[in-house]
């Protein structure tokens, strides 16, 4: 069934229809990167310091087919992690856990004042995977960190057996 009662101009936000409907002034504050892969344990930190009226950050991939019959549809799976000020906020999706599902995550910060740190993660990868990032600020990559490097915030690191996450 559609429903052709949804009107964007009345509901630009609504989730029932997708992620809502550009708002034109943030348009000119976009930075996205595109092309950008990452790999099996690999995280890519962004990070930008200042004042925001609010947020909002895009993480979205073309994942390979699954097998047919296959337990989950997800090929390769990455994670968006957001931290205000080295405080994890969320996961990608407005989640307090990773999304294991989507290859398109979201995650909207309301107003914050400090340092704002992005991190896209590559969790279970058959290859390494090209993405795109959108950010409603101006965001800078400041490192890539492969499988084994601690990343700060939550403290998730590799053990050398590859057993786990600290």
């Amino acid at each position: 069934n559609i429903d052709l009662s949804y009107n964007p101009l009345l509901y630009p936000d609504k989730y029932d229809y997708g992620f809502g409907v550009a708002h034109m002034p943030q348009l000119d504050h976009l930075t996205w990167f595109d092309g950008s892969s990452v790999a099996q344990g690999e995280t890519i930190r962004y990070t930008w310091s200042g004042t925001s009226d609010g947020s909002s950050f895009t993480l979205v991939w073309t994942d390979p087919p699954a097998a047919p019959n296959a337990h989950t549809m997800l090929v390769n799976d990455l994670d968006l992690e957001v931290f205000v000020n080295e405080d994890m906020i969320m996961y990608g999706n407005e989640g307090e856990r990773p999304d294991r599902v989507n290859n398109v995550e979201k995650i909207n910060v309301p107003s914050f004042e400090g340092n704002i740190t992005i991190h896209v993660r590559g969790v279970q990868m058959r290859s390494p995977q090209r993405f795109a990032l959108v950010s409603t600020i101006p965001l800078t990559v400041t490192e890539r960190l492969s499988a084994g490097q601690c990343v700060t915030g939550r403290q998730h690191c590799t053990v050398s057996n590859g057993g786990g996450v600290q």
